[in-house]
């Protein structure tokens, strides 16, 4: 057993990681926008090509997190320590829990509900009336989407909290990284962009 930030702590700043986190993390964004009321009233109604307006919003939001997370990382970086542009890399395991956050967020209701049904489908997969495992006769739980209020809890929770704890792992790998005379200045950067990145989050679920 060992604490998930401390394996998280251990990932190796490697070529592609900043790549990794800004697909993972502007894609959730993005698929969280795409769901809100006003882009699906504006996909019916528009005669444009929605297939190409949504891809190029899906390339913009991967690129808004990897443009803002790299001038947050080598902003008021030096090279005491370690090289300024391998900053990003070398800190791109710190976006990790607020993907997680987003993910439960945006994701917590589907999984649960749509997961259910997965299991009750995969007793009868041809639908031939079989039951294969003995989940055939189950019936989905909506209790989730039933109690609004909690959902809403645990949504805004999981972003706070992923914030958070990226905030606690960005400020450990910066005390290894910086040098002493910007360790103070050096992680303002990229505490806004991770704010910037958690009130977007919260946004997105309630604002739109």
């Amino acid at each position: 057993m060992r604490a998930p930030l401390r394996n998280l702590a251990g990932i190796r700043p490697e070529a592609g990681l900043v790549a990794v986190v800004s697909v993972l993390l502007g894609s959730t964004a993005f698929d969280s926008f795409r769901s809100s009321t006003f882009w699906v009233q504006y996909s019916q109604e528009t005669e444009s090509s929605i297939t190409t307006i949504n891809t190029g919003l899906l390339v913009a939001a991967r690129l808004v997190v990897g443009v803002t997370f790299t001038i947050a990382t080598t902003a008021f970086a030096g090279d005491d320590r370690l090289p300024r542009w391998s900053h990003p890399a070398a800190l791109a395991h710190s976006i990790v829990p607020i993907i997680v956050g987003y993910m439960i967020a945006h994701y917590l209701s589907f999984f649960d509900e749509y997961g259910q049904q997965t299991l009750l489908q995969l007793s009868d997969p041809l639908g031939r009336g079989d039951n294969l495992f003995g989940t055939a006769d189950w019936e989905v739980n909506y209790w989730l989407s039933l109690n609004p209020s909690l959902l809403a809890l645990i949504k805004v929770m999981a972003i706070v909290v992923g914030h958070v704890l990226g905030v606690v792992a960005a400020h450990d790998r910066s005390l290894q990284i910086l040098p002493l005379r910007r360790q103070f200045s050096g992680q303002l950067p990229l505490l806004l962009a991770m704010t910037l990145y958690t009130f977007s989050g919260l946004y997105l679920l309630f604002g739109l």
